[in-house]
């Protein structure tokens, strides 16, 4: 074991020594465990109300701020689905700004009682207090994003949101 403490203490120094001081990235990872069904059929952002892990990066209620420029990674996985005999399509798509983000859009086609899982990432130059956000809109009221509560299980999050600074 004596052997590889100057390795191990090496690749530590190596990891800490950065820019960005003790961490080598910002990221957040954050999630929802509420079912969220939109009372209309316009566009509205998905609510987010626990932070899982961070470093310099924060949200409230499913806004993320960012702290610096730089490319970002931005990946919302969504779970969608429908409560009663609902049936249409639920979008889910990034917006920056207030505006909406190009070639973010995923569509799918709730029919069932099943849930699927509807992803939506990008890669993005973004700037010091731009404001981060995953939508949602459903085409009939009853469908949205679903999360699911089991006894003996952790709970099937409605969002899960990753995003961290590349460079």
């Amino acid at each position: 074991m004596k052997k590889y403490v100057p390795m191990i203490a090496a690749m530590a120094a190596l990891f800490l020594i950065s820019p960005y001081g003790a961490y080598a990235a910002q990221y957040i990872q954050a999630s929802s465990n509420e079912t969220q069904l939109p009372s209309d059929t316009n566009a509205h952002r998905i609510s987010i109300n626990s932070t899982d892990a961070s470093a310099g990066i924060s949200q409230k209620e499913g806004v993320f701020i960012i702290p610096s420029d730089g490319a970002y990674l931005m990946i919302a996985e969504v779970q969608v689905g429908r409560k009663g005999a609902a049936a249409g399509e639920v979008n889910v798509w990034l917006r920056v700004n207030g505006k909406d983000v190009a070639n973010t859009n995923s569509q799918q086609n709730i029919s069932n009682s099943d849930t699927t899982v509807v992803m939506s990432q990008c890669v993005m130059m973004l700037k010091k207090g731009d404001r981060y956000e995953v939508m949602q809109r459903a085409s009939a009221l009853g469908l949205g994003v679903i999360a699911i509560k089991h006894e003996e299980q952790p709970v099937v999050p409605s969002i899960s949101v990753s995003l961290m600074k590349l460079n």
